[in-house]
């Protein structure tokens, strides 16, 4: 199977990882990863980075994970979450969850971004 998921995503899965509580849910099939999502990894009250393997898309399984996220964001106490980094799934968002833009927000947080 094509690895589909950014390396980019490693980083903030890591620090996902390590938050107490746990801050990311994996889906599996026959012991492969096909996606996965994270919250409260890039920011305090931000969903993502998440992904779905090209092959496994439209399945459900990202809006499983998204929704479990979500879900354990509003038992922490959170109001509200902010997707962080839409791209081209914007209107999946907004069918899923009725997510808005909060519009001039971009880049918000990823300013911040230090490259090594």
């Amino acid at each position: 199977m094509k690895n589909t998921f950014s390396e980019i995503w490693a980083s903030e899965c890591d620090v996902s990882f390590s938050n107490k509580p746990l801050s990311c849910f994996v889906a599996v099939k026959h012991k492969e990863i096909i996606g996965f999502a994270c919250y409260n990894a890039t920011c305090l009250d931000y969903f993502g980075p998440t992904g779905v393997t090209d092959s496994f898309r439209g399945l459900g399984i990202g809006k499983a994970l998204l929704l479990k996220c979500l879900i354990s964001m509003w038992e922490e106490g959170y109001g509200y979450a902010i997707i962080g980094w839409v791209d081209d799934a914007l209107e999946f968002y907004k069918k899923t969850v009725g997510a808005i833009v909060i519009e001039d927000s971009f880049p918000g947080v990823y300013k911040r971004k230090i490259s090594i």
